[in-house]
C-alpha cells in the first residue's frame, strides 16, 4: 500500500514537472518573438525628428564662405517621473535648477510636476558656466543634450538674400524660403528607452535625411 502511494506521488511530480517544462518551451521557444516584441514595446518609445537642414554657402574665387549653417547647442531637459519621485522634493529641485539657469522657479516647477511626461525641455543654448554648474549639481532626472539650430556666421552679410529660419524650422524670406523644400530635411524618428519604472533611460539615434546644400554665386 505504501509503495502504491509513493509511486502515485512520483507520477504526480513527474507530470507536474513535465507540464512546467512544456509551458516554458511554449513561452521561450514558440512564443519567443511575441514576448520579445511585447517587452520592447514597453521599454521603447519613438518621437518624430527632422533631418538636418541643408547649409548655404557663397563662392568666392573657388572658396566657400558659409552663410547659413547648422550649429549644435547644448540644452538641459528633465524626466519628471524620475525627478519628482517619492525620495525627492519637487520644490527643492525646481529652486536649485531655476537658480542655476536664471529661470523662473514656478515655470520650472510646472515642468517637474508633469510626471506623466518623459521629456520636458528646461532651457536651450546653454552657456559653458551653466553646463558646468549642472554637471556639478548632478540633479536626479536632469540631463544635458544637444540640438541643432540655424546659425549665420557672417551676421548681416547677404542677409537680405539669404533670409532666415523661423521658430517652426521653416525658411522665411530670401533663399531660405524660396528653396525651403530643397533645404529642409526629411522627417524621421528618434528612438528612446525607458527604465522598468517608466523613467527615461537614454535616447538612441534614429533615422532621418538631411536637406541639400546650396552654393550661391552672387
Amino acid at each position: 500500500m505504501k509503495q502504491w502511494r509513493l509511486n502515485f506521488i512520483l507520477v504526480l511530480i513527474f507530470l507536474f514537472g513535465a507540464a512546467i517544462l512544456a509551458k516554458l518551451f511554449f513561452i521561450q521557444i514558440q512564443q519567443h518573438e511575441y514576448w520579445k516584441a511585447l517587452a520592447q514595446g514597453q521599454q521603447k518609445f519613438f518621437t518624430q525628428v527632422e533631418g538636418d537642414r541643408g547649409e548655404i554657402f557663397l563662392t568666392d574665387s573657388k572658396k566657400l564662405i558659409p552663410l547659413a549653417v547648422n550649429k549644435n547647442w547644448e540644452l538641459v531637459y528633465l524626466s519628471p517621473g524620475e525627478t519628482a519621485n517619492k525620495e525627492q522634493d519637487p520644490q527643492k529641485i525646481a529652486k536649485i535648477l531655476a537658480e542655476a539657469l536664471n529661470l523662473d522657479e514656478n515655470s520650472v516647477l510646472e515642468k517637474v510636476k508633469k510626471t506623466d511626461s518623459l521629456y520636458e525641455l528646461v532651457k536651450n543654448k546653454l552657456t559653458e558656466d551653466e553646463i558646468n554648474r549642472l554637471k556639478e549639481l548632478n540633479l536626479p532626472g536632469v540631463y544635458l543634450g544637444k540640438e541643432t539650430k540655424r546659425y549665420y556666421p557672417q551676421d548681416s552679410l547677404a542677409s537680405q538674400i539669404v533670409g532666415f529660419v523661423g521658430g517652426d524650422n521653416a525658411g522665411q524670406y530670401g533663399v531660405e524660403e524660396y528653396y525651403n523644400n530643397l533645404l529642409a530635411g526629411a522627417e524621421g524618428f528618434q528612438e528612446g528607452e525607458k527604465w522598468p519604472g517608466g523613467y527615461l533611460f537614454r535616447m538612441i539615434s534614429g533615422s532621418d535625411q538631411a536637406g541639400s546644400d546650396l552654393i550661391l554665386t552672387v
